[in-house]
């Protein structure tokens, strides 16, 4: 479900492609707490409904919680629009941060947005900004890789695009470690 319009998408298709890899990853963590941000793909169902069918857009068919089952696999689905905090960093989807400039990085584009430390998907590329503040104290963003298709019919040649995710430690006193991972084309984790 996407804002561009296509012919070749399969909605129910992708659907369950998305279930199984919930599935996949809940099973190779079973311990760990799962929190999903939406970001503006889970956003385009209600918004089609909106556009479409509007007697229908308050139906638990018109979200992507529901069409999905986060609750009924243990996942937290967040609002749509909040910061999450990983302890002291604030981590946003992309989307919410009007037009991340990309000339440099998105990293950087989200630095010059932030004016701290943060990080944020939707840019689909893996990418890290280190800059000090007046005081030397280090503010790194980072900008997380994405676990699509790297060139739909949208943006097929041409853009920096690359499978990625993210780990974020946290220790209790609320400081973070980012692990900013890329997937090679042959599966390799770098």
């Amino acid at each position: 479900m996407s804002y561009w319009p296509k012919a070749k998408r399969d909605f129910n298709k992708e659907v369950e492609v998305t279930i199984d890899l919930l599935d996949f990853i809940l099973g190779e963590f079973p311990k760990a707490k799962f929190i999903y941000k939406p970001g503006n793909h889970e956003y385009a169902l209600p918004r089609y409904f909106i556009s479409k069918a509007p007697e229908l857009a308050e139906s638990p068919l018109a979200a992507m919680e529901t069409v999905i089952g986060y609750e009924e696999r243990g996942i937290e689905f967040l609002d749509y629009h909040q910061i999450v905090m990983a302890g002291k960093l604030p981590v946003i989807h992309g989307h919410e941060v009007c037009n991340i400039n990309r000339m440099v990085n998105p990293a950087r584009g989200l630095f010059l947005r932030a004016k701290t430390f943060a990080a944020c998907s939707h840019c689909h590329s893996t990418s890290e900004h280190t800059p000090k503040d007046i005081h030397g104290e280090i503010l790194t963003t980072w900008s997380f890789g994405c676990l699509c298709d790297l060139n739909p019919d949208f943006n097929p040649f041409g853009n920096d695009w690359n499978w990625g995710f993210a780990i974020i430690n946290i220790e209790k006193s609320g400081d973070f470690e980012v692990i900013n991972r890329r997937i090679l084309p042959n599966g390799k984790v770098v």
